[in-house]
C-alpha cells in the first residue's frame, strides 16, 4: 500500500512538472511575440517621443501616488 502511493504522488509530481514546463513555454512565446509587436511599433516613433511619453506617464503615476498618500494619513 505505501508503494502505491508513492508511486501515485511521483506520478502526480511528473504531471504537475509537464503541466508546469506548458504554462512556462506558453508565457515564454506569448512574450516573445508580444515583445517583437512592441519593438515593432516603438520603432514607429521617434525615440524623443517615447522618452516625453514615458516622462508624462511617471509625472501622472507619481501624482496619483502623492494624491494617494496625502489621502490616506489625513
Amino acid at each position: 500500500m505505501g508503494w502505491f502511493k508513492r508511486k501515485v504522488s511521483e506520478d502526480n509530481g511528473a504531471s504537475l512538472e509537464m503541466v508546469a514546463e506548458r504554462i512556462a513555454g506558453k508565457i515564454l512565446n506569448w512574450q516573445t511575440v508580444f515583445s517583437a509587436k512592441l519593438n515593432a511599433k516603438a520603432k514607429k516613433y521617434n525615440q524623443k517621443t517615447i522618452l516625453l511619453f514615458m516622462a508624462g506617464l511617471g509625472l501622472l503615476f507619481a501624482s496619483y501616488c502623492l494624491w494617494l498618500m496625502t489621502s490616506l494619513f489625513r
